[in-house]
């Protein structure tokens, strides 16, 4: 069987976040090729050719002195181009890749590039095959999605700086509407008439995207404009994350003023309920057993809160979770669904909507709902599942007992308002949906008498 002929082309293919500017990728490339010997035969936007002559020597290749007696093939003196190009992929990256012939001074030239990418941004991942006959060893990809993260806060903060321009006519609009929404709805008028000070600003939030893309649009130049292409799906999430942070806390005491009978209703029966013990209290909501990993007595008397609610607000976080430790255990025992009841407590902000944004306070809430059903897998060796309403509720009903928030009201109906009416009959609705059953049915369902009688 004959030899398979081996590639002529060495490459190197990295991909950068779309805040690393171009300009240094392409002169990080052309100071090292400079470093070699090579001149820029070529270079525009995200574009550079560089030549190099190549006598054969590979001590020229690497800046190093020729010895006296060293001689080089007559025969071997040739040109050699190499090429870098930048240019943002379809998965919202700035793709870089240098290629040229498989010789010396290229892959000199690519070990010798490394370093200098490497210090342009923090996270950068690997693409495409390693240069033929280099020994370099590629990072991996980040397999957690930070780089997604990262573009939305790019982008955020690309139209962050347009809609706060007040040279800019976007800017002046923007800052039109802040300082009018502010007057109209200051000292808490706007209690009375929710939920329209939440559709103003979604409004707005929906109107507002149309005119920034005409305007960036036409603005655009040349390579930016292929950036512009990818963050112009995420501008309406970033014009509700500036408006929100403009205006959220002015909307948030509203709701907090308007909901707050409800709101202290709950609390008074949350605070009797926080004091019973873990396994009592599951069995009083309707907890199935299997949910809780097989809990005994013995378990369940160890795990027993016996603290009110004054006395938990004092404590520290650190003296709340070791008073949840079972006594004489140096194995700290967390509460079942714990993780659930935590992603419930960083609802809690006394100045500010949730999480910055509705949008981002519903995705929490979808997060808390995953990590009940990963739980109740986890408790059931993978065997059941919160399919039905019946399972859901009561688990979701103790993870919100033992949370910290204590205004489900407001937060409830707050994220009620900002849904479409056909986000009200997907994910997000049935999430906050849930969280409107359960507090209605502590504040105003649950009978504590006729509990307290049976447990």
């Amino acid at each position: 069987m004959s030899e398979q002929p081996r590639s002529t082309a060495a490459e190197l293919r990295r991909s950068f976040p779309l805040e690393v500017d171009t300009d240094e990728i392409l002169n990080a490339f052309t100071d090292t090729a400079k470093g070699l010997g090579c001149r820029v035969r070529r270079a525009c936007p995200g574009f550079v050719a560089v030549i190099r002559e190549d006598k054969g020597s590979i001590f020229g290749c690497l800046g190093l002195r020729t010895p006296w007696n060293f001689k080089p093939p007559p025969d071997r003196s040739e040109a050699t181009a190499i090429t870098c190009t930048v240019d943002v992929s379809p998965d919202g990256y700035k793709a870089m890749c240098i290629s040229g012939p498989s010789r010396t001074v290229t892959l000199s030239l690519i070990e010798l590039v490394e370093p200098r990418l490497r210090q342009l941004n923090h996270h950068w991942v690997s693409r495409g095959p390693q240069a033929v006959g280099s020994e370099l060893k590629w990072e991996q990809s980040d397999p957690c999605g930070a780089e997604a993260s990262k573009l939305d806060n790019a982008a955020y903060y690309y139209f962050f700086k347009l809609l706060s321009n007040p040279e800019d006519p976007i800017g002046q609009q923007v800052d039109q509407f802040v300082t009018e929404f502010l007057a109209k709805y200051g000292d808490r008028s706007g209690v009375a008439v929710l939920p329209a000070p939440m559709n103003e600003i979604l409004h707005m939030a929906e109107q507002l995207p149309g005119v920034i893309e005409a305007s960036v649009r036409s603005a655009a130049r040349g390579p930016g404009s292929q950036v512009i292409q990818d963050i112009l799906p995420r501008c309406k999430v970033s014009v509700e994350r500036f408006l929100f942070s403009k205006l959220g806390a002015r909307v948030w005491s509203c709701y907090r003023s308007r909901y707050s009978a409800e709101d202290e209703a709950y609390v008074h029966k949350v605070r009797q309920l926080r004091q019973w013990p873990a396994e009592v209290l599951m069995r009083a909501l309707g907890v199935d057993p299997c949910f809780v990993g097989g809990m005994d007595a013995q378990k369940s008397a160890l795990l027993a809160e016996s603290t009110a609610a004054s006395t938990r607000d004092a404590c520290s976080p650190r003296e709340e979770e070791e008073r949840q430790a079972p006594p004489g255990d140096d194995t700290k025992r967390p509460m079942p669904f714990a993780r659930a009841s935590a992603g419930l407590t960083q609802f809690v902000s006394s100045s500010a909507v949730p999480h910055d944004c509705p949008r981002r306070a519903c995705h929490q809430l979808l997060g808390v709902l995953t990590e009940l059903q990963t739980a109740a897998l986890e408790a059931t060796g993978g065997q059941r599942e919160l399919t039905t309403m019946d399972d859901k509720l009561p688990v979701f009903l103790f993870a919100l007992v033992h949370s910290e928030l204590d205004y489900p009201f407001a937060v409830w109906h707050l994220l009620l308002d900002s849904l479409s009416a056909d986000q009200r009959m997907e994910t997000e609705g049935r999430a906050v949906t849930l969280l409107e059953i359960a507090s209605k049915y502590l504040a105003f369902e649950l009978d504590m008498d006729h509990l307290m009688s049976q447990w």
